[in-house]
């Protein structure tokens, strides 16, 4: 079984806020890239085949279109609860302490390790499915989790794991060995 880890598209989001758990509308030509990553996703999508879906509208809205409709929400693939960060400009965190906060955890939020738990959760929840495909629909940090965790890097290295808006993401779900590989990440067509 393969699981496709789709990342939403491109929010409009003119001020740089940290997006965290909230909603954001998709950028106006979302349906371009719905369709571009429709293409690399072509082939995937069977009678067989299971969507799920961050509850975010901006993750759920591209799941609905893969899926004409039939996505599966999943609570454990939202993003990271940034509590007394969200809404907050980007400007006033650096990367290195955004990574800070995201070991720590964000005051009135969450820290990577409550993330990794409830994720992993997910993904076992999904691989019990039985399906011949899965289309996860989240955000590229969640990606980027999941990736770290299945090629089994340090939490250091989620810096360096490129997961873009709109990016497709594989794994492979070995049934012998219970076991996730990576197949390939951050396939994308340019628009």
């Amino acid at each position: 079984m393969n699981i496709y880890l789709v990342a939403h598209t491109e929010v409009y989001n003119p001020n740089n806020i940290l997006l965290g758990k909230n909603d954001f509308p998709l950028v106006e030509n979302f349906t371009t890239a719905f369709s571009c990553v429709e293409d690399l996703l072509n082939g995937t999508g069977n009678s067989n085949t299971y969507y799920s879906s961050s509850p975010q509208r901006h993750c759920l809205k591209l799941a609905h279109y893969l899926s004409n409709n039939s996505t599966y929400i999943d609570d454990n693939f939202i993003q990271i609860n940034m509590g007394e960060w969200e809404y907050a400009e980007q400007s006033n965190i650096t990367p290195d302490r955004f990574y800070d906060l995201l070991k720590t955890g964000f005051s009135n939020g969450e820290n990577i390790d409550q993330v990794k738990k409830r994720v992993g959760l997910g993904l076992k929840s999904l691989i019990k499915k039985k399906a011949d495909n899965i289309v996860l629909v989240t955000t590229p940090l969640i990606i980027k989790v999941i990736i770290a965790d299945v090629i089994k890097a340090g939490f250091k290295s989620l810096k360096h794991i490129e997961v873009d808006y709109g990016s497709v993401s594989c794994l492979a779900y070995i049934a012998e060995s219970k076991s996730l590989t990576l197949k390939y990440c951050n396939l994308r067509n340019r628009i």
